[in-house]
């Protein structure tokens, strides 16, 4: 018999690999602190028998069995069959998956009869059209107002149902949908946050998409003021709030693609006060059966309640209706099969950065900005080029071109390079392409070669890697998990999509850029993003992106004079560090640990930057009070240098999050540049910020002198140093709360 069960997170890990083991060990140590029974189970990738029926269980490809018996890994298998991979090289995403399943929370048998008795008895004993009967609607008006959601089945007429579907599919099919975007963050990343693809469609009607969104909305509004007319008399405050609707967004046709067993982490539609009152969704899944999955997950409301109301299988032609912000805290479990589902947003507030409809209006005239908020917005043209040379530094656009060399003549080395799970081009040393392939490494190295292989490979080691940029990553073969994270980064990571570098350059980069530049100082304001119009821009920034990037933050001769200051204490710096020993060959810094009052010319730094915080204190984002809110002291400051060289594989720090599960105390990261002259294309040491999932570049930020970098610290801004060529200079604080700080250390240090 095997040793898990159905419902067991599966570990499976290298016995042999000590990296691989430590993951195990975390794993036990973290689930015996769990406040309850975690449900997990530990299979060496040696157990061919119980990897086959693991296999069978939960329906793993052959591609997916290869990842998991990889040597020197360990990798997770969850009961729907997702998989949660590179866990030698950070085992968090694990971590977090396990916790969060030991804190949620079912509905008691009772309280579950009870809602099934007092709504859905009585409406399935409706007959014909049955959710427009008087007696219908007023149940329906009272669930929504006593438990936050309705659920219509057989919803739509048939025919435009299947209208819906193909639509759909077709869309699905061409490759025409686009990944789903999040604006706000995760509290796990390392899975993808987010696993549909989707496509926003308007009401122009020039498409049969179109067309039939256009029928399918007015419908979904027929039953939204129908059940807001029955609910004046039976749930007044249900018949106020749908009363308030004014504005519909375009309708979002999505599907969760079942062979990446898509999912969707806990969330709201309305986290951020983004107008959104009430999610309408229509499943568009025939012969859905039980085992399926992609059931959508409610929770009663708040933001960290994690007790399940109710789980909803995604039924052909099923209506659900619920509340947008935290009254319907949701998410959608992983699917085996495609899930097709068409949704639309009701608004009771307009919102600027998005197409909105005029409720009870099928032409596009609408109240919104035309650059939309969502990444997955395709309608868009393209971003013109923008004059972020200043501000952005640029983002590779060529697809990667990986180039593995290895020496053919060493076996081991041979039989490594094959065993890497990799789709990158490899290259035998002593071959005949090795001249043509090693000239995207740039000319030295061609010159090097004509001394023969063994000279390369004197230099280089007999297993390297070439970046698609020419840089190459010495002695693969004694690094072997930076190896296998430097493969898996460049086939994962994706650049920016068109509409997110139209909107950072409309929304952030060029209206800062044009205040900065005609500032003038005044008795009221002696900054410039201290003005009342840029506390706005770079808030909305914070709110939307989680960053912002400010030039010319301080006076240039404090600037100047904390650069000096900088060089003076660089001989007191050592090593940096992490909370991981898996990633700690991944950081490449000299750090000094200061008081800002030891540091006479850190005074102004700290003046202005707890000037920035206080203003934004002041900010009514939703997302930045929750942070704000949390803050009691500033954290000692840390003075990096990256001690950058061409020849220097190592002046870098890879991806990671300040604060990467939301324990350490930190909530805002304050990040300083002091580096004249810097040339982001020559001299790279850009930093780079990630979409929550990690994989989705939003922006490269070069390190410019004066330049302050501001982000939340949790994993809403995962980000990175990409590689030095020069040396790097920053000074970084974080404003944090400091009971969770002194307790996370005090942790650290007992051992939890």
């Amino acid at each position: 018999a095997p040793s898990f069960t159905a419902n067991d997170v599966v570990v499976v890990y290298d016995r042999n690999s000590k990296v691989a083991g430590e993951v195990v060990v975390a794993v036990e140590k973290d689930s015996a602190m769990a406040p309850k029974k975690v449900d997990y189970a530990v299979l060496p990738s040696s157990d061919a028998s119980s990897l086959a029926e693991l296999a069978r269980q939960r329906g793993l490809t052959e591609k997916e069995m290869k990842r998991l018996t990889k040597t020197h890994s360990a990798s997770a298998v969850l009961p729907s069959g997702a998989l949660i991979q590179n866990l030698e090289l950070d085992p968090w995403p694990l971590l977090r998956e396990l916790r969060y399943r030991t804190c949620l929370e079912y509905p008691k048998l009772d309280e579950w009869k009870e809602m099934e008795e007092k709504y859905f008895v009585p409406l399935r004993s409706m007959k014909g059209p049955w959710w427009k009967q008087p007696e219908a609607l007023d149940l329906l008006a009272k669930q929504l107002d006593e438990v936050g959601f309705v659920i219509i089945d057989d919803f739509l007429p048939e025919n435009m149902a299947r209208a819906m579907k193909a639509s759909n599919m077709k869309l699905y099919e061409e490759s025409e949908m686009q990944e789903g975007a999040t604006t706000g963050g995760s509290e796990r990343v390392g899975i993808p946050h987010r696993g549909d693809v989707l496509k926003w469609i308007g009401y122009d009607g020039e498409s049969e998409a179109s067309r039939c969104v256009s029928a399918f909305v007015e419908h979904i509004e027929q039953s939204m003021l129908a059940i807001g007319d029955a609910a004046s008399t039976v749930a007044p405050e249900v018949a106020r709030a749908v009363s308030s609707v004014k504005w519909r967004s375009e309708t979002m046709l999505t599907c969760y693609p079942g062979k990446n067993r898509a999912r969707y982490f806990r969330h709201t539609d309305n986290s951020s006060g983004n107008g959104r009152l009430l999610t309408a969704l229509v499943y568009l899944n025939e012969n859905w059966q039980q085992g399926d999955g992609g059931e959508l997950r409610l929770f009663y409301p708040g933001e960290k309640n994690l007790k399940v109301r109710m789980e909803v299988e995604p039924l052909w032609n099923r209506l659900l209706l619920f509340w947008s912000d935290d009254r319907s805290p949701h998410e959608v479990l992983s699917t085996c099969k495609d899930r097709f589902a068409a949704t639309v947003w009701f608004y009771d507030q307009t919102n600027p950065t998005i197409p909105l409809t005029e409720v009870g209006s099928i032409s596009t005239g609408s109240a919104a900005a035309p650059a939309p908020l969502d990444d997955s917005d395709t309608t868009q043209k393209q971003a013109p080029e923008t004059p972020a040379a200043e501000v952005m530094a640029k983002v590779e656009e060529t697809a990667p071109g990986l180039i593995l060399f290895y020496d053919g003549s060493d076996a081991e080395m041979v039989e490594l390079s094959e065993s890497l799970d990799a789709t990158c081009r490899r290259v035998d040393l002593r071959s005949g392409d090795v001249e043509e392939a090693l000239g995207q490494a740039g000319e030295p190295w061609v010159t090097m070669l004509a001394d023969g292989a063994d000279a390369v490979i004197q230099e280089a080691g007999p297993l390297f890697l070439c970046l698609p940029n020419g840089e190459v990553l010495k002695n693969g073969q004694k690094e072997r998990w930076m190896l296998e994270y430097e493969l898996n980064y460049w086939k994962d990571v994706k650049p920016p999509s068109d509409a997110t570098r139209q909107r950072l350059e409309e929304s952030l980069w060029a209206p800062l850029q044009r205040l900065n530049s005609g500032f003038a100082p005044t008795e009221d304001v002696a900054v410039w993003w201290a003005a009342p119009e840029a506390v706005s821009l770079w808030g909305q920034a914070m709110a939307r992106e989680s960053f912002a990037v400010l030039d010319d933050f301080l006076p240039p001769s404090d600037a100047r004079a904390l650069a000096s200051a900088i060089q003076r204490l660089k001989p007191k710096m050592s090593r940096g560090q992490t909370d991981s020993e898996l990633s700690a060959s991944g950081r490449g810094d000299m750090v000094l640990w200061v008081q800002p009052d030891d540091v006479p010319e850190m005074g102004r730094l700290v003046e202005f930057t707890n000037a920035l915080i206080t203003l934004m204190m002041e900010l009514p984002q939703e997302s930045i009070q929750a942070r704000t809110q949390q803050i009691t002291a500033l954290s000692d400051a840390q003075l990096t240098s990256f001690p950058g060289s061409t020849e220097n594989d190592d002046a870098r720090y890879i991806r990671h999050v300040d604060n990467e599960d939301g324990r350490n105390g930190r909530l805002i990261t304050c990040t300083f540049y002091l580096n004249e002259d810097w040339d982001a294309e020559k001299d790279g040491g850009e930093i780079r910020l990630f979409e929550p999932d990690q994989q989705r570049i939003k922006a490269d930020v070069a390190p410019k002198m004066n330049r302050l970098v501001i982000f939340f610290s949790d994993s809403s801004v995962p980000h990175e140093v990409r590689r030095c060529r020069r040396e790097r200079y920053a000074v970084t604080t974080w404003y944090i709360n400091q009971e969770m700080h002194l307790a996370y250390h005090q942790a650290e240090e007992v051992g939890q």
